[in-house]
């Protein structure tokens, strides 16, 4: 999936699941994309853990 504009990149996934992530990662986009930066910059970044949908 594409934390950008939250679509699908490669795969599928079931309607339900996919409005489920969406629905997630919407909420936590600036998280993702943190934690993407992070881990991107040299390969040694933090992580965060992000909390699952309530």
């Amino acid at each position: 999936m594409s934390i950008v504009n939250l679509g699908i990149i490669q795969g599928y996934l079931p309607p339900k699941a996919f409005s489920l992530v969406v629905e997630w990662a919407s909420i936590h986009q600036q998280e993702l994309i943190k934690n993407w930066e992070n881990l991107s910059e040299n390969g040694t970044g933090t992580f965060k853990k992000i909390e699952p949908l309530k």
